[in-house]
Order: structure tokens, then sequence, then C-alpha cells
């Protein structure tokens, strides 16, 4: 398995960017588009930033959520984007402002509001566990799976390590015994040379006192 860079992964969890041919699609559920991440080809371990700002496409894809679950007439939601809208000096005067518009609309009232804003919670609260599902999927491929091959690698590296010390350990065990036959032969080439020249010796000594002793007459 190779292993996949993380330097898209936010983006790929909030933003389809499936027209990118290198990218692997996690998980897709509704609101919040499949994490996916964009393949690591330097092989450098990235340094960690501090963070100065919330990421936009998360941003975007919460707003998202919000829109798209969006009731129908006028709640929470319309008053916080009336409230955006309300140039005032103090907060407390912009919800009040707001609110003395709405307040005549049928069935509006604080309760209406705050019921309403409990909708929106439970619309972020599933966003969240979307989230979740295809966050803990991208650990497991770019994080869980690949420490996996680390491990192996490591069961790999040690066998070749506990196999490096017997060939070590025969390569010595060899190399003593060469050394042994390589003195041992030389031992018998001296003993060879040393017994040749006495009965070489002999021969030519012998030849000498055939010629003294036993002259032809």
């Amino acid at each position: 398995m190779t292993g996949k860079g993380l330097g898209g992964f936010i983006k790929g969890i909030f933003v389809d960017t499936s027209e990118d041919d290198n990218q692997t699609e996690v998980v897709n559920t509704k609101n919040t588009p499949s994490i996916k991440v964009q393949p690591n080809t330097t092989q450098v371990a990235p340094s960690v930033q501090p963070q100065t700002e919330i990421n936009k496409d998360i941003v975007a894809s919460l707003k998202k959520t919000l829109e798209d679950a969006n009731l129908e007439g006028y709640d929470y939601y319309e008053f916080v984007k009336a409230i955006e809208t309300i140039d005032m000096p103090s907060e407390e005067q912009k919800f009040k402002v707001a609110f003395s518009v709405i307040v005549n609309l049928p069935g509006m009232s604080v309760a209406h509001l705050i019921k309403t804003a409990d909708h929106y919670t439970e619309a972020l609260a599933q966003h969240k566990k979307d989230f979740a599902i295809k966050f803990d999927q991208a650990v497991k491929a770019n994080i869980a799976d690949l420490e996996t091959e680390i491990s192996a690698a490591d069961a790999e590296i040690d066998t070749i390590q506990k196999r490096m010390t017997v060939l070590t350990e025969k390569r010595t065990n060899l190399n003593n015994t060469v050394q042994y036959n390589r003195i041992e032969i030389e031992r018998q080439k001296t003993d060879y040379n040393l017994a040749y020249g006495i009965f070489e010796s002999n021969i030519i000594e012998n030849k000498k006192k055939i010629e003294r002793y036993l002259k032809e007459k």
C-alpha cells in the first residue's frame, strides 16, 4: 500500500473535488462530501503549523448545512440573518430591533425562536456525526493502515536482521575454516617438499656412491 498525502484532507471532506483523478474517495454521506486526500508525491513529513484561522471549507459546509435545514416561514435562521444586517451600537439593541420587526408575524414568539434554534442545533449534530464517520475512515486510510504497514516493515526488518546475524556467524565460521585449511595445506606442502628433497637427495647421493664404489673394471 502506498501512503496517501494529507494536504487536501480538510478540503476533501467539505468540497467536491471528484475531477482530480489522483484523489481517493473514502465515503459519501449527505451534506458532507467524501473525504479525499491528495497523494503525497514528495514523501516528506509535513511540518505542523499553528492554526491562525478556521478552514474556510469547514465554515462553508456548516453554513450549507444550516441553509439546507432551513424551515418554511420565519424562524431562528431568518432572525439571525436579519441581525447581521442591523447596524446598532450594541448587540442587545440589534436583537430587540430585529424581533420588533417580526413580533407580529403569525406564530412568532421568543419561544418559537428558541425552539427552531434547537432544530438547527440538531442539524449541526447530524453534520458532526457524518463528519466523524468520514474522519474515522480517513484516519484508517491515512494513518492506521500505514501504521500497519510500518509494523509489517519492522517485522520484516527484524527477520532480515536475524538472518544477517546467522549469515554473519556462518561467514565467520567459514572464514576461520578457510584460514585453518590454508595453514594445514601450506604445512603439508612444506612437509612434502622436505620429504621430496630427502628422497631426491638420497637418490642423488646413492648415484654418486654407486659410481664411486662400483666402478666397472
